[in-house]
């Protein structure tokens, strides 16, 4: 937070036309998360954190057809 204020500060001192933008991703976490962790162990609430699908899969088109999933590898 210290370098955050210490820039837009600094950018204020100086008048510049620079603008400061934020971006902030709240619907990402590590694999080392302790919600990933307790999704993979499939615990409530955890279980539905997050979406999970097989490797390589089949699943469905719209007329009803079994089609080959990419890898899902994440």
């Amino acid at each position: 937070m210290h370098y955050l204020q210490t820039l837009t500060e600094t950018n204020h001192r100086l008048l510049t036309d620079i603008k400061i933008l934020l971006d902030f991703v709240p619907n990402h976490t590590s694999d080392e998360h302790e919600w990933f962790k307790k999704s993979i162990r499939q615990e409530k609430p955890y279980d539905d954190y997050y979406v999970w699908k097989d490797k390589i899969g089949m699943t469905r088109n719209a007329s009803g057809a079994m089609i080959p999933t990419p890898p899902n590898n994440w």
